[in-house]
């Protein structure tokens, strides 16, 4: 089994840049939160080139795995409770998910662990590191099956919300068999983030021109008149009951909000795949994910609120993007495009999770079962 060595790191009370004792090549103080040598014989990349590779599919790998199927639920949270006051929860939570990246950057870098597991037994003990396994595994695996429903409704349809798949494909069941062997296992095969990152780029570009969509779709509505009134606080017949049980209520739709930026079991394999980076370097990966993510949030959410309305929006906002619904808007044919391109597009990023959430998952369930790692990286 494959090991990694990581070296002691020093730090400067002074300076927010982590250093190592031994100063990688050029003389430049990064960090190596994964070094590993050129084979023998040739020449490896430069410092800066592999710096500037690591840090790129961190980033595309931390954006697509908050990109994940929390996005479904959000336009209908912003129905309930207004614009206004969901964009404030939503910042929040996003504010909420950079620190605590940051503080695993900073506990990561001081202490030399890449994996949050071995961080938790040193700080709190072996029961801890237990704790902290299982509740990895189930919430990845939670995830996991949450992915696979999501994808027979957008393949098979659920209710009378059409899929993409007709009738001759087979049933549910079926489908999903044939999505697994063909398409998921070979992703989640692999052992590394990295050799992922090209489906976690096309799950990321997938969610943007979901963004583009739906932003060109309000755009054409609010031009011909068609947007539904939208409300930029809760009324009251948001909620049924008054008082007390109202904010329950309301307070109730947030975890929603939660899940949405829920990325921090796939932070740890994302940033010790990144070679000679300083935290100042990881918080700025962080910052760009949870940006980006926040923006393709609040225009999916705002603009499919203004395209659908309240009582048009369902739990699964894709289930509101039906050929029937946008005929109104666009051209009938242009109505089948956006309905193919959303629901396909939404089909690849989640395929692309997968990948982000089976490494934790394996590697957690390893160390439960096993007490070693699993992978050189860790």
């Amino acid at each position: 089994m494959a090991t990694a060595t990581v070296e002691r790191v020093t730090v400067r009370p002074d300076d927010k840049d982590v250093r190592f004792a031994a100063r990688p090549p050029g003389g430049e103080a990064y960090q190596p939160l994964l070094h590993e040598p050129p084979p023998h014989g040739e020449v490896g990349p430069t410092t800066e080139e592999l710096q500037r590779r690591t840090l790129l599919s961190s980033g595309i790998n931390l954006s697509k795995a908050i990109m994940g199927v929390g996005i479904l639920a959000l336009p209908r949270v912003f129905s309930l409770l207004g614009i206004g006051t969901a964009t404030l929860w939503l910042a929040f939570i996003a504010l909420l998910s950079y620190a605590s990246m940051h503080m695993l950057t900073k506990a990561t870098a001081r202490t030399g662990l890449a994996n949050y597991s071995d961080l938790v037994k040193d700080r709190l003990g072996l029961f801890a590191q237990a704790v902290h396994d299982l509740s990895i595994i189930a919430n990845c695996f939670g995830m996991m099956v949450v992915y696979l429903v999501v994808i027979g409704d957008v393949l098979v349809g659920e209710g009378k919300a059409e899929g993409l798949l007709s009738e001759d494909c087979g049933d549910r069941r079926t489908v999903l068999a044939v999505v697994t062997l063909l398409l998921l296992a070979p992703l989640v095969s692999a052992t590394r983030t990295r050799a992922t990152v090209g489906a976690s780029a096309l799950g990321v570009a997938a969610v943007l021109i979901w963004a583009a969509i739906t932003l060109m779709l309000f755009l054409l509505a609010a031009s011909n008149g068609q947007l539904h009134h939208m409300h930029w606080w809760p009324t009251s017949g948001t909620f049924k009951s008054k008082g007390f049980e109202s904010a329950v209520q309301m307070v109730g739709v947030l975890p929603i909000l939660v899940v949405a930026y829920l990325c921090q079991m796939s932070l740890g394999h994302t940033s010790r795949e990144v070679a000679y980076a300083s935290e100042r370097q990881l918080d700025n990966v962080s910052i760009v994910a949870v940006s980006l993510s926040t923006v393709a949030f609040l225009v999916i959410s705002v603009c499919s609120y203004g395209i659908f309305g309240a009582k048009g929006l369902r739990a699964d906002v894709l289930s509101s993007f039906t050929v029937k619904a946008l005929q109104p808007i666009v051209w009938t044919r242009l109505a089948q495009a956006c309905f193919m391109l959303v629901r396909l597009g939404f089909l690849v990023s989640l395929l692309a999770m997968f990948p982000l959430q089976m490494a934790p998952f394996r590697d957690s369930l390893w160390k439960l079962l096993f007490r070693q790692e699993l992978q050189a990286s860790q």
